[in-house]
């Protein structure tokens, strides 16, 4: 998936760490719900 390519990249860790807690609970439940 593209977001998960881009969350294993440098960027995309200083754009998780720029997003808001509640966003990245977003994604955590996403990417959770995806892989299961």
């Amino acid at each position: 998936m593209l977001i998960v390519n881009e969350l294993k990249t440098f960027r995309g860790t200083i754009v998780i760490s720029a997003l808001p807690p509640i966003k990245v609970g977003y994604l955590i439940y996403y990417h959770s719900s995806v892989l299961t």
